[in-house]
C-alpha cells in the first residue's frame, strides 16, 4: 500500500461501478495530502474531502466523518451523525454505513441497495 501511495495523490469510492459507472451518486474523492486512507485509524474523525455525496446529499471541499481500525472495521462513513461540515444525516438509518462497512444499510445507498451491490475504491491521480 506504502508504494501505492508514492505513486498517486487521490483516492476515490464508487457504488456499482459495473452498473452506474462513474456518475458522482453516492460517490467520495478526496486526496492523501488532506486524508491518508491507508494509514489512518480513528473513530468518527472529521476528515477533508474534495467532494461526496451521499443519498443525493453532496458536500464539496468538506469534512466528513470517517471510521477506520484494523481488524475491526474498514474505512467507512456513518452517514446517520452531522457533526461534521458534511451532514448528510437526513434520510439515513440509525448508525449508517457507507462505502465499505455494512453492518447498517439503507436501501437508498447505492453500495448497499441490494445484494447485487458492491463498493470499489480506487487510487490515482491527475494527467
Amino acid at each position: 500500500m506504502r508504494s501505492l501511495q508514492s505513486h498517486f495523490t487521490h483516492w476515490r469510492a464508487t457504488c456499482s461501478y459495473p452498473t452506474h459507472g462513474v456518475d458522482f451518486r453516492d460517490y467520495v474523492r478526496g486526496n492523501f495530502k488532506d486524508f491518508d486512507i491507508v494509514n489512518y485509524i480513528g473513530d468518527g474523525q472529521c476528515k477533508k474531502v474534495e467532494f461526496v455525496s451521499i443519498r443525493n446529499h453532496k458536500g464539496m471541499h468538506q469534512t466528513a466523518k470517517f471510521w477506520q481500525k484494523n481488524g475491526v472495521w474498514g474505512l467507512h462513513i456513518d452517514s446517520s451523525f452531522a457533526d461534521c461540515q458534511f451532514k448528510p444525516s437526513s434520510g439515513s438509518v440509525a448508525t449508517e454505513d457507507n462505502f465499505g462497512l455494512y453492518w447498517n444499510t439503507n436501501p437508498k445507498f447505492r453500495c448497499s441497495k441490494d445484494d447485487q451491490s458492491t463498493t470499489q475504491w480506487w487510487f490515482g491521480g491527475h494527467l
